[in-house]
Parts: structure tokens; C-alpha cells; sequence
């Protein structure tokens, strides 16, 4: 058995935890478990954990997927591998890939009356949401309501916080009169590009008079991120066997 450090990304902690290895005839068991916590809980995680075994110049020796991987109020998960492939390793490194699902409810509430001098532009900005609430632990987005002569516009960006492979936020806008009635619903989309962030824009036609029965909205989304953490053991030998 070895101890294991700690490890944080932007998903979730995993607290120093612990590593065994249980014989099981020609193959070796290793087993980690640790305290862990997820930071967005109102998410969907799915987990996945290779071992990735190496020697002790760095070259592979191997690459195991696990039996079992969970992080939940605790990380656990499960590998099997042949001791004559862990004879020739002298490192150990967790690869966690891991994809969030986000729901939620962004941002909503009243909008401010156009005023009389929109009417002079063509590209009046009209309300920007309170930042604040724009951001969480993955991403930042940035989103902002212009009133154009024959149409409503948004412009939207969408920036990861984490180093992703994959990041796509999809949502939706009801705009909605004074009643609280839905009067114009949009749905729209942004995602990752090369690493970088990624900005668009969505219109709805509609003229003055129908932008003026506008009195509220509500921004729902969905956010989808994947990424990868890892979790580095420097001396497997270190991992005694457990009878």
C-alpha cells in the first residue's frame, strides 16, 4: 500500500488518498481510493481512468483502462494488469478523463424600456446580463442584447477556464411581455475551436414595436466539457503487495 497526494482541477479534489496492489495469480490488482469532492454537484460526470505505466527512462510500457472508476464523495477505481508488464515499470500515472454535463438556468430577470433614442440607431446595445452570473468553476461567457431596425440580436463568446478537448454550450432565450408570456423563444449555440474562445452572434425579426412588448427574459443553458487530469505515483515500487 502507498499514499497518494492530492490532486485539484476546475471538476472536482481528490484529497491524498491511498494505492494497494493484491495479488491475483499471474496479475496484479491495484486498487486507489481517496475523499473526494465534485465542484459543480448539480452536474452529469462520467469518468474514465487509464494507467499508464512507465519505465525508468519515460518510455510506455503500457496503457490499461480501468475495471471500475467513479468520483463521486469519494474516487475509486480498479485495474488489472500482468505482473510481467508491472516488472518492467518503474512509474505510474492516472490519466482521468472526465466529461461534465451542465444544466442550469444562466441568468434572467427584467429588461430596462428601450428608450426613445434607440430609434436613431441601427445597432443599439440594450442590456448586458450582471457578469457575475455569467461565470462558474468551467467557463465564462459574455452576452449582450443589441436592438437593431428590424430585428433583436445577441452577441455571445464563450471562453473554457480549464484546458478542455471538448467545450460546447448550448441555449435558450425566452423573451416574454408583461404577463410573463413567452413571445419570442431563440435557441443557439457555441463551441470550442482550437483551444481558443469562441464568439457568434443569433438574431430574432421582429421590429420596434414588437421589441417594446419585451419586458423580461430567461437564458437557460447546457454546458458539455471534457478535460483531462492526472494523478502521477513516481515510485511504483513503492506499492507494496498486499497478501
Amino acid at each position: 500500500m502507498a499514499k497518494t497526494g492530492k490532486l485539484e482541477s476546475a471538476a472536482f479534489t481528490i484529497e491524498e488518498g491511498t494505492l494497494t496492489r493484491v495479488a491475483d495469480g499471474s496479475r496484479a490488482v491495484f486498487r486507489f481510493t481517496a475523499p473526494a469532492q465534485r465542484h459543480v454537484p448539480e452536474a452529469g460526470y462520467e469518468i474514465d481512468v487509464y494507467m499508464i505505466l512507465h519505465d525508468a527512462q519515460g518510455r510506455i510500457v503500457r496503457r490499461r483502462s480501468a475495471e471500475r472508476s467513479m468520483i463521486g464523495n469519494r474516487a475509486q477505481w480498479v485495474h488489472e494488469i500482468d505482473n510481467d508488464i508491472v516488472a518492467n515499470a518503474a512509474t505510474l500515472t492516472y490519466n482521468i478523463q472526465h466529461r461534465v454535463d451542465h444544466r442550469r438556468k444562466i441568468a434572467a430577470g427584467e429588461l430596462p424600456p428601450l428608450p426613445p433614442e434607440a430609434d436613431g440607431s441601427d445597432y443599439f446595445r440594450w442590456f448586458s446580463p450582471d457578469p457575475r452570473t455569467l461565470e462558474d468553476r468551467l467557463i465564462k461567457l459574455d452576452i449582450n442584447f443589441w436592438a437593431r431596425r428590424s430585428y433583436f440580436e445577441l452577441t455571445y463568446g464563450h471562453t473554457p477556464k480549464i484546458a478542455a478537448e471538448m467545450c460546447r454550450t448550448d441555449m435558450e432565450i425566452d423573451l416574454l411581455d408583461a404577463d410573463q408570456n413567452v413571445i419570442f423563444q431563440r435557441t443557439f449555440g457555441t463551441s470550442l475551436r482550437y483551444g481558443r474562445p469562441d464568439y457568434s452572434d443569433s438574431s430574432i425579426s421582429m421590429d420596434r414595436k414588437a421589441m417594446r412588448q419585451i419586458k423580461f427574459f430567461e437564458l437557460r443553458g447546457k454546458t458539455e466539457i471534457s478535460a483531462l487530469a492526472q494523478l502521477k505515483i513516481e515510485n511504483l515500487a513503492s506499492v507494496s503487495e498486499t497478501p
